[in-house]
């Protein structure tokens, strides 16, 4: 995904709390990166499950 660092501001603006771990990689083209590992904290898991559904009912 091209745009997550937008999806998780959306998510984050929605009151999920998400860490970003920053790793230090050589990509494909041997260039030096530094993608951004996404993770939930545990306490916004009801949350998220409630965001889901509610994104589940609209489908």
């Amino acid at each position: 995904m091209s745009n997550s660092p937008q999806y998780i501001a959306t998510l984050r603006s929605r009151g999920l709390t998400i860490a970003c771990l920053r790793r230090t990689l050589i990509n494909e083209d041997g260039t030096l990166c530094r993608p951004g590992i996404y993770q939930l904290s545990r306490d916004s898991i009801p949350l998220a499950r409630e965001l889901l559904a509610i994104a589940c009912q609209g489908a």
